[in-house]
């Protein structure tokens, strides 16, 4: 567990931006039949969206 530390807090400041971020993509993964649409279960299409999200706050430097 402390082994997880010093990643919890270098991951702290980004969560928000991570979460804001991945509701604004969420409904474009979610409808989008270029990232596959109905075809592909609920739970991965949530991973995509916050996958993405915390890939475009990490490079805009979003915060919350």
């Amino acid at each position: 567990m402390s082994a997880l530390r010093p990643l919890l807090a270098q991951a702290a400041p980004l969560l928000g931006g991570t979460l804001l971020c991945g509701l604004r993509l969420l409904p474009a993964s979610l409808l989008s039949p270029f990232l596959g649409g109905p075809a592909v279960p609920p739970p991965v299409r949530l991973l995509l969206a916050f996958g993405l999200g915390g890939a475009a706050a990490a490079a805009t430097g979003a915060a919350a």
